[in-house]
């Protein structure tokens, strides 16, 4: 919680956020912080939880005793997703005032500016982008898990092949490769199977070393849990960062591809939710494993 608050402290620094809006923020992120903490009590007391099906619906069902619990925690979360929109745009909107007028600068006086000129009016533009970045990864991070997926049958092999899809750009830009053996149906929420491999993948075209980069997913089945590795040949990630990284907004790469750190936060949440955990393990020369587990259904 204390490295979440720093690590977004500094965003806000470097992007001028007025006193009003950092308080708005810092509470959105305790309110969060306060939900998730209701959300494991409840998983903790072993409650028998089943899903809804037909008609798209990703409701949670309470089958036991705790059902005024459950209703007043998703009610909480439907307030605490409605108050991080209205709080998205009131910091957009004067985003959105500051780009329009930097681009009327540059589009209208732009051979009347100096080079330093041009210069600040880009600095403003890139950071203008990267506070909108923030706001949308925010109400990413808090929207995990708000609306509890329905667990289905899920062909992880269509799952990558979705991933390859969405990732054809950056994969066609760094020449690089997804390998995958064959992998197994299991039951989980597809879609948020979908977030966790595609936002691990990206890590390592984006992290990559000088060789173009190769990313293996492998499987192995445990007693009671799926046991996945994403190996890449990448930067690396030092040991020292196993809990660090997965923290929100925190970056480990400053000097690398420009993100928020919010992506592994995001899988942790996902992971978490299927009842597994996540970690990884730094190549000695070079590269990362990403490991995930899934519980067993």
């Amino acid at each position: 919680m204390k490295n979440t608050r720093q690590q977004l402290q500094l965003f806000m620094d470097s992007l001028g956020i007025s006193a009003d809006q950092r308080l708005q923020l810092s509470g959105l992120i305790d309110q969060l912080h306060q939900e998730e903490k209701q959300s494991t009590a409840i998983i903790s007391t072993g409650s028998a939880l089943t899903f809804a099906g037909g008609n798209n619906s990703e409701a949670l069902v309470p089958g036991s005793t705790n059902t005024a619990t459950i209703e007043k925690l998703q009610q909480a979360s439907k307030e605490l997703e409605q108050y991080a929109r209205v709080l998205s745009h009131d910091l957009r909107s004067p985003l959105r005032t500051i780009s329009s007028y930097v681009e009327l600068l540059q589009n209208r006086h732009k051979e009347e500016l100096a080079e330093e000129g041009k210069t600040f009016l880009q600095y403003i533009a890139e950071k203008t982008d990267q506070m909108n970045t923030v706001i949308q990864d925010l109400l990413a991070y808090i929207r995990t898990g708000q609306r509890v997926q329905q667990h289905v049958l899920t062909d992880l092999n269509k799952v990558i092949e979705v991933v390859e899809y969405q990732l054809r750009t950056e994969l066609s830009a760094t020449e690089g490769q997804i390998r995958v053996g064959e992998l197994p149906q299991i039951l989980a929420a597809r879609t948020s199977m979908q977030q966790i491999f595609q936002q691990l993948i990206l890590n390592a075209l984006q992290f990559r070393s000088e060789a173009p980069p190769i990313v293996e997913i492998r499987c192995i089945r445990e007693p009671k849990q799926w046991h996945f590795m994403i190996v890449d040949n990448g930067m690396g990630l030092d040991k020292t960062h196993q809990h660090k990284v997965f923290e929100p907004f925190q970056r480990i790469h400053m000097g690398s591809p420009s993100g928020t750190g919010v992506g592994l936060a995001i899988c942790k949440k996902w992971v978490e939710l299927h009842q597994g955990e996540i970690w990884y393990q730094p190549h000695p020369q070079g590269g990362t494993t990403f490991h995930f587990t899934i519980a067993a259904q």
